[in-house]
């Protein structure tokens, strides 16, 4: 395997042609995963999704705005350097970006913290499927938003949610619930929702959007 040069852009791209390969063989099953309860597409989806979110994060936005970090990519992609520059520092909203498509993700900000691991209480769960939830999305700050989820998928802060958004164990996966710390308000929450298939849909875009330069 060829190694990479420029981690934040070639990282992803290699996790987006393995979604693009493996994500439908893995969702039709594979020998042995009835152990797991069924198909692994929602596990490989997470493994791949966790660097693909935080190299671009960690080694290119982090340089941008001056914070510690522990390496920098710019030199080697100034063009998506200036992209990221252009999408995350401005102010812009996730609804105006090129990498997500409006109405498909949800969003509440700064709740009371709570152990995701255990059962999520019903008005959260029921505040994620409101109207209000997706309008915070469209208009949540481009920044926030890969924030929060690179938040997530660093820490461990993930769900799984079955079809009607509930919290039900041993159910079947049919969407994400990210839960990040907000770093500007302390010890709250910040929470992103979206179903499986649209956070396909995402993780494909964006690998190509990182690699569009």
């Amino acid at each position: 395997m060829g190694a990479p040069r420029h981690y934040a852009q070639e990282i992803p791209q290699r996790c987006g042609f393995l979604i693009d390969q493996l994500y439908i063989r893995v969702k039709r099953g594979l020998p042995g995963d009835a152990i797991f309860g069924g198909a692994l597409g929602t596990t490989l989806l997470l493994a791949l999704a966790t660097p693909m979110v935080v190299f671009p994060v960690e080694r290119i936005l982090k340089a941008i705005e001056g914070k510690r970090t522990i390496a920098d990519d710019r030199a080697w992609g100034p063009v998506l350097s200036d992209k990221v520059l252009a999408t995350f520092t401005s102010g812009r909203s996730l609804a105006q970006t090129d990498f997500v498509s409006p109405g498909k993700w949800s969003y509440l900000k700064g709740l009371d913290r709570f152990d995701i691991g255990g059962p999520w209480p019903d008005g959260v769960l029921n505040a994620l499927a409101h109207q209000g939830a997706f309008h915070n999305a469209n208009e949540m700050q481009a920044r926030q938003f890969i924030v929060d989820l690179r938040n997530a998928l660093s820490h461990g802060g993930v769900t799984y949610l079955n079809a009607a958004g509930h919290h039900v164990y041993d159910d079947e996966a049919k969407m994400l619930a990210f839960a990040a710390h907000d770093t500007g308000r302390g010890g709250t929450l910040n929470i992103l929702r979206v179903t499986e298939d649209d956070f396909r849909d995402f993780l494909t875009i964006w690998s190509k959007w990182l690699n569009d330069t």
